[in-house]
């Protein structure tokens, strides 16, 4: 740090030529001594200078100690040479008329500047206007180098905090991958809060958009809303680490209350922290979302998150759903089964397409009579009042449906497939309506 100090109050001799006291001063320098460096100014009018300079110095004098003799002047010029300033400034008024040639031809030589003034000035003005100005540099200077180091040293903690936070995001997402056993995960639990409970929890995976990824204060955003869902949650009853893991923000929720209503808990934690979010823009909580399957151990996490992205991958296909639970998709499972297999669309065809045909062709209602009677378990009375239709019309369209699909359409396995292929409809094109 002293050598930064040292060269930032430094300046060339071409600056000193702009600062007001050098205004009518003659120039003998070339480019080369231009750029010689002043670090302090010095009064000096003995020939024996060498012991009294430590370099850099401008030096000032009338030329009282050696006048018109050159050999002195010499003596003079080399001392102020060997010694290390930075140039020289003699005032011609009083004891000397001009340099003498040998003396200016030496300075030529080494280039070392010569500053002449033909008229009178004082130097203690020209001290006091460098020296005020090397001080007020170096209290800037001082100032500005403090500031720094404290800069540093708030990038340096920074450094230390992403850098942690970044071996945390490692060893959650190994965590979430598997790789960590039982012993591994309660130590890393207890080192966060020595307190927590290690039983039963769940993972909650939010989708989020690519241009809220990319906005300019993403990194801050995200510090702020993992900091509101820490508060919700943990006054719901839930321990909560948060991780981002591609383009979806991951929940590890540790259930510290023993499985009291934790569903009804979680839904609650999640509905405030909507809402509160949606106060805000931009809104990082409002698109799919996923709970998966409950861990009833904390190893147990892996299977857990992988579940949560298949319940989000399922809303992606059938729309979003009020209570996101892999537990309870219950046929979505296996209609996701299905589709992944490519038998959906078989199984669509095999056992209601006729149907399908008929009430595009006709502008029918059979499927959407077909799905209510199945709800209301064979119920023609339940099933004509929801549709609110006659009996009798409710009877023509159960005909036709006999007449498409059999006679056996409500036998307990065809009826089991028929409903399912009916759900695997709903969750391809939409709501039968």
């Amino acid at each position: 740090m002293d050598a930064i100090v040292q060269t930032l109050l430094q300046l060339t001799i071409r600056d000193i030529l702009q600062r007001p006291p050098f205004q009518k001063a003659e120039v003998l320098a070339s480019e080369e001594a231009l750029n010689r460096t002043v670090r302090w100014v010095h009064i000096m009018e003995v020939i024996q200078a060498g012991q009294l300079l430590s370099g850099g110095e401008l030096i000032l004098t009338t030329g009282i100690g050696w006048q018109e003799d050159e050999e002195r002047s010499l003596i003079f010029l080399q001392q102020l040479l060997h010694s290390g300033a930075s140039g020289l400034c003699i005032e011609l008024v009083t004891y000397t008329a001009r340099p003498p040639k040998r003396m200016l031809e030496l300075a030529k030589n080494e280039h070392f500047p010569i500053l002449l003034f033909h008229e009178q000035v004082r130097y203690i003005d020209i001290t006091q206007d460098l020296h005020t100005h090397f001080i007020t540099q170096h209290h800037k200077t001082v100032s500005e180098l403090e500031a720094l180091s404290t800069q540093l040293g708030q990038l340096r903690t920074q450094y230390f905090e992403e850098k942690r936070r970044y071996q945390d995001d490692l060893w959650l997402a190994d965590w979430l991958a598997g790789k960590h056993d039982l012993t591994e995960i309660s130590y890393y639990i207890r080192y966060i809060k020595p307190s927590a409970k290690l039983g039963s929890g769940a993972v909650c995976v939010f989708q989020l958009e690519a241009a809220q990824m990319e906005t300019k204060d993403f990194a801050v955003l995200m510090l702020q809303r993992n900091r509101l869902a820490r508060v919700i949650f943990e006054r719901e009853g839930f321990l909560l680490l948060t991780l981002l893991l591609q383009g979806q923000l991951v929940f590890i929720l540790l259930d510290q209350l023993e499985q009291l209503k934790w569903k009804e808990r979680l839904l609650q934690a999640v509905e405030q922290l909507r809402h509160t979010d949606m106060k805000h823009e931009p809104a990082i909580f409002s698109g799919l979302w996923g709970i998966g399957k409950s861990m009833m151990c904390p190893d147990q996490a892996a299977e857990s998150y992988a579940t949560a992205k298949e319940t989000i991958a399922i809303q992606l296909d059938a729309g979003p759903l009020p209570a996101p639970f892999f537990d309870e998709l219950h046929t979505y499972k296996i209609i996701s089964a299905l589709k992944k297999s490519g038998m959906l669309e078989e199984l669509i065809r095999d056992y209601i397409e006729p149907l399908a045909s008929y009430d595009k062709e006709k502008h029918g209602q059979l499927l959407l009579t077909l799905k209510t009677y199945f709800i209301h378990s064979g119920s023609k009375q339940d099933t004509a009042r929801e549709l609110f239709i006659a009996r009798q019309t409710l009877y023509h369209r159960l005909d036709k449906i006999i007449a498409l699909l059999g006679e056996d359409f409500m036998h307990a396995d065809k009826r089991l497939a028929i409903e399912l292929a009916v759900n695997a409809y709903e969750y391809t094109r939409g709501v039968i309506r």
